[in-house]
């Protein structure tokens, strides 16, 4: 993922950072000290080069030097994430971990029922592999766009062929995929829109 979006996908905050206990900790956490040691450094120089000589030593003036560098920091670093991690990569990113979650799904299935028809997973499997490379030519868009980078006017991606699936257990994973590659069509559309 890292190679295809040109960024760490840890890095970029959305659904499924926010849902998982371990992944937010350590997202926020990583966060906290990207603010904190800043600050502490700039507090430091500042308080050591213009406060102590102009006014000497003041507790109170150290803390709220502190606080008010903290806030801008954080403002700082919230509006440049918002700049280098705009919201179709966020979106596309949530798409991606929602056919990671299809896929569990499918590997759930397949481990509590071995005994499925064989046409409808084959069937399933070639739409999982179909909306793969649209999420894929999807994020490779966004890249070029995000980057700058001149690209060709991609081809409007299709939806995948599920109508031939006709087992009921599969009914709510074929509805996902038809979600997720609504979703990534509705994006590359935006994207799209923005190349013309």
């Amino acid at each position: 993922m890292k190679r295809l979006t040109g960024v760490n996908p840890d890095s970029v905050l959305r659904r499924s950072i926010w849902q998982n206990r371990e992944k937010r900790f350590s997202f926020l956490s990583n966060e906290f000290v990207k603010v904190f040691v800043p600050t502490v450094i700039i507090v430091g120089l500042l308080y050591t080069l213009v406060i102590r000589t102009i006014i000497g030593t003041s507790i109170a003036a150290a803390i709220a030097l502190f606080i008010i560098t903290f806030i801008l920091i954080t403002l700082g670093r919230w509006i440049w994430r918002q700049k280098i991690y705009p919201q179709p990569l966020k979106n596309l990113l949530n798409n991606v971990d929602r056919y990671h979650c299809v896929i569990y799904d499918i590997a759930m299935l397949d481990e509590a029922k071995a005994n499925t028809d064989q046409s409808d997973r084959n069937a399933l499997l070639q739409a999982l592999q179909h909306l793969r490379s649209d999420l894929v030519q999807a994020l490779q868009i966004e890249r070029s766009l995000r980057q700058s980078q001149p690209i060709d006017t991609p081809n409007l991606l299709s939806p995948p062929k599920l109508t031939n699936i006709q087992t009921q257990e599969y009914a709510p994973i074929v509805n996902a995929l038809l979600q997720i590659s609504s979703s990534v069509q509705a994006e590359v559309r935006k994207l799209q829109a923005q190349i013309l």
